[in-house]
């Protein structure tokens, strides 16, 4: 079984190279590259529709989880809203770096953009419908006021913000370069 290291330096040729009198190990990229296969005006248009539904369904998640009300007390909702915090921050990372992104990047690179964007966008989705599920359940059997509903309207928007982000990187292509 190949260890860690060799794993993640398969792609990568080492090289010594005398710097200030001593040696130093140099990596060189022998791997494909990437990159977006769309014209760069369409690319920028995907970008801002990651950053801006990224930023919108952060925002909302952090709403509504920080409302006092009962339904965010219940047990179930809070286990959920912890789970999408989480897979926020993933994903949001994952937008970040597709949005940092240059025209060619390293194919391990974009696979990883794309499996995390994607991965972590269809589960927030799943877990957002949870909550609000969780969420309407409470509200039914101990009823609430109206801010109850709307943080969980704002958990159930950002879910489907999230599921559009999902939706625009699953038409989004890539070819090897």
């Amino acid at each position: 079984m190949k260890s860690f290291q060799e794993r993640l330096l398969k792609d990568f040729d080492i090289k010594q190279k005398m710097v200030n009198g001593r040696m130093k190990n140099v990596y060189v990229y022998k791997g494909k590259y990437a990159a977006w296969d769309v014209k760069p005006d369409i690319l920028q248009r995907f970008r801002r529709i990651h950053l801006g539904g990224g930023i919108l369904a952060l925002l909302l998640l952090l709403w509504g989880a920080f409302q006092s009300v009962p339904v965010n007390a219940s047990h179930l909702t809070g286990f959920f809203t912890l789970i999408s915090c989480v897979l926020m921050a993933v994903l949001f990372y994952g937008v970040v770096w597709f949005c940092r992104s240059g025209e060619r990047m390293y194919l391990r690179d974009c696979r990883m953009i794309r499996d995390i964007i994607l991965w972590s966008g269809i589960t927030y989705a799943l877990a957002a419908a949870a909550n609000g599920i969780c969420g309407f359940i409470y509200l039914v059997l101990n009823g609430a006021g109206v801010r109850s509903l709307l943080t969980l309207l704002a958990y159930l928007a950002s879910g489907v913000i999230v599921l559009l982000v999902y939706l625009a990187q699953l038409k989004l292509a890539y070819r090897e370069v």
